[in-house]
């Protein structure tokens, strides 16, 4: 009987590797896809660490995934990465659990926090980095609808709509 339940045990921790390995290729996809995380971690891979609940970097060659990865603008883009993976997943494994829709608060906070007010405007890296962060939004919503499947992101954001005006799901 004991055999029994270490052989389904073993049949389950087999089955949770396999959905995180899974889950690290549609995380990997884009994160392949964006240009908006620094250069300095460009050649890293996305890993999603069960023990930590994070997504981590891990560069080739090291022993230990990268901690910090600076500023608020690659975490955005790593949170981007996440989220947006974590959803291509559920919807390749027809998941019924996770409704078709994300919600993304302000993705300009990165570049518009350190300002005095909203108005302000933001210019050179951190505005194309700001616009790359649509284009990964709008990639997105290019690979969640396709098919006739449906999926709606539900953001509040308060830069100029400049920057997805020709961006067709926006």
């Amino acid at each position: 009987n004991e055999t029994l339940w270490q052989e389904r045990i073993n049949k389950l921790s087999v089955r949770n590797d396999n959905a995180i390995g899974n889950l690290n290729e549609h995380i990997l996809k884009y994160f392949k896809c964006q240009s908006g995380l620094s250069e300095s971690y460009r050649d890293c891979k996305p890993i999603y660490s069960v023990k930590e609940h994070a997504l981590m970097l891990e560069r080739e060659g090291h022993d230990y995934p990268i901690g910090n990865v600076g500023s608020k603008s690659n975490y955005m883009f790593l949170h981007l990465c996440y989220f947006f993976g974590l959803h291509d997943f559920l919807r390749s494994n027809r998941s019924n659990m996770v409704l078709p829709f994300i919600f993304i608060d302000q993705p300009s906070i990165p570049y518009y926090a350190d300002r005095k007010n909203v108005y302000n405007t933001i210019q050179g890296e951190d505005e194309e980095k700001l616009a790359e962060a649509f284009r990964l939004m709008h990639k997105f919503m290019e690979t969640m609808t396709k098919g006739n499947s449906h999926f709606q992101i539900i953001m509040v954001e308060h830069a100029d709509p400049e920057y997805w005006k020709n961006l067709s799901y926006f």
